[in-house]
């Protein structure tokens, strides 16, 4: 989430530091890297149990919203997630990632992305409804040996910026919005459910 939010107020052309406007636009080549980065940080939680449970730890307490309660232990277990990404996220191995996922034809290996498109984008259309289709369009555009090279290199200046700039409050709010928008959606499910029982 806070990777979600970080990329939603970045400014590409700062952070990719060059003009790839010829083969991709600078939007679409951030996109991508956001997008990598997802991968890469899914790819670090499937080595590193203590990311993958990160969500669980902070759920309770991020809902205490009358209670005055020490989120410094919160704040430092995250930024020791985000060095722990800084230093294990991998963009060979989040490029290999997708490249076997476009190549299972119908695979679903990318499904887990989908849950991205709940969050907000700020008036923005939503690109991770369907991830595969996202990843295949834009790496269509990132053929040539240069483009891969200027994609390692913005993949690497966008994670650098991402643990340097990496929010824990504006992780919280956007958790606690999810959250709540789930239980919404859940609360009318059952008594949706409920009614036809009746």
């Amino acid at each position: 989430m806070s990777l979600h939010s970080w990329a939603e107020n970045q400014n590409w052309n700062d952070i990719l530091g060059w003009q790839e406007a010829s083969v991709i636009s600078t939007k679409r080549f951030g996109e991508l890297c956001t997008g990598l980065l997802h991968v890469a940080v899914r790819s670090c939680g499937d080595k590193f149990f203590i990311l993958r449970k990160a969500c669980l730890v902070a759920a309770k307490p991020l809902l205490l919203h009358h209670q005055k309660i020490n989120t410094d232990s919160l704040e430092s277990f995250f930024q020791s997630l985000i060095v722990y990404i800084g230093q294990k996220a991998d963009f060979n191995e989040a490029f290999d990632i997708l490249l076997s996922a476009i190549d299972r034809k119908g695979g679903s290996s990318l499904d887990w992305m989908c849950w991205l498109r709940h969050l907000p984008c700020q008036g923005k259309p939503n690109v991770w409804s369907e991830p595969m289709s996202f990843f295949s369009e834009r790496l269509m555009d990132c053929r040539s040996a240069e483009s891969l090279k200027h994609l390692e290199a913005g993949f690497i200046n966008a994670k650098n910026t991402f643990v340097s700039c990496g929010s824990f409050s504006e992780a919280q709010n956007l958790f606690v919005t999810l959250l709540y928008k789930y239980r919404n959606v859940r609360k009318r499910y059952t008594n949706g459910m409920l009614a036809l029982q009746v």
